[in-house]
């Protein structure tokens, strides 16, 4: 009886994985799609640095393009970090 429950168990949570990663992958489709580009891209870069006055700032010398299909936009910033 304990086996069953164990077996069962073990395929609800091997379902959970698998739609988790079907719901990720199809959602990723369809902002590629509709955007341009995978959503995991626009997150990577950082845009913070440590300041010992505040705890963080902006980067100094990041030149970003942030664009969508339907957008674009430039991130300039000096060598202030402003």
């Amino acid at each position: 009886m304990l086996g069953s429950a164990m077996g069962k168990l073990r395929s609800v949570v091997v379902y959970l994985v698998f739609l988790a990663l079907f719901v990720e992958v199809a959602l990723q489709a369809f902002y590629y799609f509709t955007a341009g580009d995978f959503l995991f891209a626009r997150v990577g870069v950082p845009v913070w640095s440590p300041d010992p006055h505040s705890g963080i700032a902006n980067r100094r010398d990041m030149h970003r393009l942030a664009a969508t299909r339907g957008w674009a936009g430039r991130w300039p910033r000096d060598g202030r970090g402003a």
